[in-house]
């Protein structure tokens, strides 16, 4: 489950998120929408540990991820895929070696294996 109590973060004077409160029950779907500045994607941000807020809580299973270190933080994002909206395939990869990254670089698997895995080879 995850949840977002009285969320709040500002740059500067541009206040972005102002007391945002959500709850995502576990194995359930949630959109967020809105209109382009409305503070989408550092909600986001917030939920896998990218922002701190200036205040408020980001609960995950049960836990504050607020107040968590570098190592801990990470933990809880590789349980999360997470695409922005100017992501981009790397062009100087196939599309494979694009799906496969995030197995390499989090994981430590070589290449090799997850193209085992997959029954194709890296090209």
């Amino acid at each position: 489950m995850i949840q977002v109590e009285d969320l709040h973060k500002t740059f500067g004077d541009h206040k972005v998120l102002t007391g945002i409160n959500l709850t995502v029950p576990a194995g359930s779907t949630c959109v967020i929408l809105g209109g382009s500045g409305s503070g989408k994607t550092v909600l986001m941000k917030h939920m896998i540990g990218l922002l701190k807020p200036d205040s408020g809580k980001v609960i995950i299973d049960g836990e504050d991820i607020v107040p968590m270190g570098v190592e801990a933080l990470q933990q809880v994002r590789n349980t999360f895929g997470m695409v922005f909206q100017a992501a981009a395939l790397f062009d100087s990869m196939t599309v494979f070696e694009n799906v496969a990254f995030p197995c390499v670089s989090t994981r430590g698997s070589p290449r090799t294996s997850s193209a085992r895995r997959s029954g194709r080879g890296w090209i």
